[in-house]
């Protein structure tokens, strides 16, 4: 939000300020129903590494807008190279992975590893179509970015038998 008032001047109105403080107190109900859970977002480091990946995401839909708006670089092209290096970055981790004495379990292959890949370069460059538009609101592409919340919390119930789905499914919904 801060982003695109700064560098595209992108004002909320009030209607719009008001959902996106909505979903901010979401991510706080969140929180506390985690908390009850025996979950803490700042003594946990996966739940603090997703927050930061949150921040970040959020930071990089203003760079994507500026580089597809303002330097004219093509989706297509920023689509190649986003997956080419997430590749190339994901091979690394492996390789280390791999040649370490592991203190987890070693790694086992499944077809759902590249189908994942797949899914998530789709979801990407679907993600930059709207970046074309010069009335695409970054504060919107970061909201919607964001909404694999509800298909990975469905997910999550479903295969993994997630708690408390109720009063999550009604601060989610």
């Amino acid at each position: 939000m801060v982003g695109g008032a700064l560098i595209f001047g992108e004002f909320l109105t009030p209607v719009q300020l008001s959902a996106v403080i909505c979903s901010v107190v979401a991510y706080y109900v969140l929180s506390i129903v985690g908390k009850h859970e025996g979950i803490s977002v700042l003594k946990s480091r996966p739940l603090l590494m997703m927050l930061i990946a949150t921040l970040m995401s959020a930071m990089t839909t203003v760079y994507d807008k500026f580089i597809v708006q303002n330097l004219g670089i093509p989706i297509y092209s920023i689509q190649w190279y986003s997956a080419i290096h997430r590749f190339l970055f994901a091979l690394i981790i492996l390789l280390v992975a791999i040649t370490q004495k592991p203190k987890r379990p070693a790694f086992k292959w499944s077809w759902f590893i590249p189908l994942v890949g797949i899914a998530w370069v789709v979801a990407e460059l679907i993600y930059f179509f709207p970046l074309e538009s010069p009335a695409a609101n970054v504060t919107y592409l970061s909201i919607f970015r964001r909404t694999s919340l509800v298909v990975g919390f469905a997910l999550s119930v479903i295969f993994i038998g997630e708690k408390a789905v109720f009063i999550k499914s009604c601060v989610i919904g």
